[in-house]
């Protein structure tokens, strides 16, 4: 029979071991200074993990920021229909440009006829559109990493310049927020596809990787003196492919798991 102290010895063996899963997760916490207990990592960092590695476990934050940024799209949405359905309102997908909903003026420009009754209630609605694309873009800094995020940040920002300075009353200003609002997110995408800043960004990298590729050739498309496709139809692409791509990675943060009480953000 075996002494009483080699079954003591074995019992505190079994005590001491570690599931692999639980082994892999604490190595990945102390690496980004998180703590498996919710206390303040080794160097101080914060301790609650937006995205547990390799569980899907989302915090309270980053789902209050996917909410943002669905919502954002709502709105974008319904200030483009009701723009689009006012009495008076002129407006080609093939031509016309989405800053012409904006203008306070009836009036010839390029060679389109613009004419946007109401043209309060859009700019109004791309102020809102981009508070809260910028707010959700700041929730998901720790999930998405520095690009991915500041690039929606910088989305949210040019569309509040856009609605603060509509086309035809401030061009210069205005033309500058439609580039950040274009430019920058699809860069964003694009970049977090080939090199992910965090783990919860390396699922999904193709169709992010290509919207934001789709988008930004149709940004430079539209600089070419003859354009391949109608300027309006190019525009139509790439908000299309920007909004898409936001849409499915928010739908796939509220698609997650909630993190566990102790991770709460």
């Amino acid at each position: 029979m075996r002494s009483a102290d080699a079954t003591a010895g074995d019992a505190a063996r079994k005590a001491k071991a570690v599931h692999p899963a639980v082994a892999i997760r604490s190595t990945y916490h102390r690496r980004h200074g998180w703590s498996m207990m919710g206390g303040p990592g080794p160097d101080g960092a914060r301790a609650t993990p937006p995205a547990i590695a390799g569980t899907g476990r989302i915090d309270r934050r980053a789902r209050l920021g996917a909410l943002a940024l669905l919502t954002a799209i709502l709105v974008f949405a319904v200030t483009v229909a009701v723009a689009l359905g006012t009495a008076g309102t002129t407006y080609d997908w093939r031509v016309n440009m989405l800053s012409d909903l904006g203008h306070s003026q009836c009036r010839s420009a390029a060679g389109r006829w613009i004419c946007s009754p109401g043209f309060a209630l859009f700019n109004a609605g791309l102020v809102v559109t981009g508070l809260l694309l910028s707010g959700g873009g700041l929730a998901l800094g720790r999930v998405w990493g520095r690009v991915l995020a500041a690039s929606l940040v910088v989305m949210g920002l040019g569309l509040v310049l856009a609605g603060v300075f509509p086309a035809g009353d401030h061009d210069g200003v205005h033309l500058g927020g439609v580039v950040l609002a274009l430019v920058l997110p699809g860069m964003g995408l694009l970049l977090s596809a080939i090199r992910p800043e965090a783990s919860w960004l390396v699922s999904h990298r193709l169709p992010r990787g290509v919207l934001g590729a789709v988008a930004l050739v149709f940004c430079a498309e539209s600089r070419l003196p003859i354009g391949l496709l109608p300027r309006g139809a190019g525009e139509v692409i790439i908000v299309g492919c920007l909004l898409l791509a936001i849409v499915l990675e928010a739908a796939r943060l509220l698609a997650a798991r909630p993190a566990q009480p102790g991770w709460a953000g």
